[in-house]
């Protein structure tokens, strides 16, 4: 008797512990003449009795595991399946999170983002519109388990602000960079995750047309023109290195909520020297705008706490947003500045992540951040004006490991769906490590080959040909996303 009601209570706790049935085809039926065994409560498919009413325990010979189930985890789970874009996010839009990528992993991002400033800020010739468009693009890699290195390329064409610094003033800032930058991840433990940030931001090598220069600062306090042709004006040149160090933190709320801090330091100058100058230099030094005749006074160093959360929506979509306050220094160009051309503005990023696959992913934002990208110093300046821009990532990651999941179509298209229509591209993209040609000849012709990355992403470069147009020939590279 004792050992039957053993036997029922052996049933009834492996039952409360069964959450998913499967089928088996063959089973071991256990009496109460045998010893039971449940090493896994999920093998247990059912539960019945034998015709001689004896309770009985059905366990089926699996000679193939289940297919794990992929889910986004805390920090500390095993993502060996998911790319660094569908895992919590590394980096949020304005810094770094303390989470590093994978080893071995590689994330090419790249990007660009349009700044429209007041049209007071941006009228120039015949009250044209004056914008600033922005661009980078960053390689992430994974060297350990706690570690990871960026580097990249960010440049920033700004046209010029008119009335901003001062009345009748006009004021252009050029960039154009090199981030490098290392995290190292030093505790993740209990869902909380912390790490170091130490970054570099070098001068790129290849200067802006005209100017010779990487990073430079016009700056012209009247004239009739916007050129600094005439007036009042002076041109600085800034060739420094900048430096920062900062040390993220992060912590799991539960499977879909981040929270983030990031205090940051910023090294960059203090000082500029001017290279050139023309008019009367003694207005431009008595124009409380930090100029001495010799040098001018820069941003020097910066000091901001950043506070951000990111929410994981579903497995393709992640919201983040953060603010930093700016603790010391100045950060913008703007009016207000005493004995400078800057201020202190909060820097600022809102944005979406929408990874379509286990190896891209597209993001939208929103920032006043100076720099176009969030991994150098210069995330912590703001631009001029406090203005304020939209910008598109596109960010790729090489299946170096083998180890993503692969998306497969269920059925391909016609091969006539695929090919080049006369009207354009085909509405879909071509299969995985598929090529396609277009050869073309006359006067209009767009001859060109594409590749079919992943399954759903295609590669296209094109030359457009029109002996009409006033310019024949253009150049084309596209990604497109089935």
């Amino acid at each position: 008797m004792s050992q039957t009601f053993a036997n029922w209570l052996t049933i009834f706790l492996a039952s409360i512990l069964v959450t998913s049935p499967c089928v088996a085809s063959e089973f071991d039926l256990l009496t109460e003449s045998d010893s039971v065994s449940i090493v896994n409560p999920l093998d247990l498919v059912q539960l019945s009795k034998i015709p001689n009413d004896e309770p009985a325990v059905v366990v089926p010979k699996i000679s193939t595991p289940a297919p794990a189930i992929v889910a986004v985890e805390p920090p500390g789970a095993d993502f060996s399946q998911l790319s660094p874009r569908q895992r919590p996010l590394y980096q949020l839009f304005g810094f770094e999170t303390a989470t590093p990528v994978n080893p071995g992993e590689l994330l090419i991002e790249f990007g660009a983002n349009s700044f429209s400033n007041p049209k007071d800020f941006r009228e120039l010739f015949d009250r044209t519109s004056n914008r600033s468009h922005d661009g980078h693009i960053n390689f992430t890699y994974g060297v350990s388990k706690n570690g990871q290195i960026t580097v990249g390329a960010s440049r920033k064409d700004d046209t010029i602000f008119t009335n901003l610094v001062r009345p009748s003033s006009q004021l252009q800032i050029l960039n154009s960079v090199i981030p490098v930058q290392a995290k190292w991840r030093f505790y993740n433990q209990n869902k909380l995750e912390a790490g170091i940030v130490v970054g570099a931001e070098l001068p790129n090598p290849r200067a802006f047309p005209l100017t010779g220069q990487n990073k430079q600062l016009k700056y012209q306090d009247s004239g009739s023109n916007v050129d600094f042709s005439s007036g009042n004006n002076f041109t600085a040149t800034d060739n420094a290195i900048y430096f920062s160090v900062a040390a993220p933190v992060s912590y799991q709320v539960d499977e879909k909520l981040r929270l983030h801090l990031n205090p940051q330091i910023s090294i960059l100058p203090s000082k500029i020297p001017v290279t050139s100058s023309n008019g009367n230099i003694d207005t431009l030094k008595n124009s409380n705008i930090g100029f001495d005749g010799k040098d001018l006074n820069y941003y020097g160093t910066i000091a901001g706490l950043g506070i951000g959360a990111s929410y994981q929506v579903s497995p393709n979509i992640q919201l983040a947003a953060d603010f930093t306050p700016i603790i010391a220094g100045r950060n913008s160009a703007d009016s207000g500045g005493d004995n400078s051309l800057f201020v202190a503005h909060p820097v600022w990023n809102i944005g979406m992540q929408y990874a379509a696959n286990s190896q891209t992913a597209l993001s939208l934002f929103a920032t006043n951040r100076f720099s176009s990208t969030p991994a150098s110093p210069s995330n912590l300046l703001v631009q001029p004006g406090n203005d304020w821009s939209v910008g598109l990532n596109t960010a790729y990651a090489p299946d170096l490991t083998g180890r993503y999941i692969q998306n497969k179509r269920s059925t391909y298209p016609d091969t006539n769906s695929l090919l080049m229509q006369p009207s354009g591209f085909p509405s879909a993209t071509l299969p995985a490590n598929s090529t396609a040609y277009n050869l073309g000849v006359g006067t209009s012709s767009n001859p060109g080959i594409r590749f079919g990355l992943l399954d759903d992403v295609e590669l296209s470069v094109t030359y457009n040909y029109a002996s009409r147009n006033e310019i024949r020939g253009e150049r084309d590279f596209m990604a497109r996303l089935g």
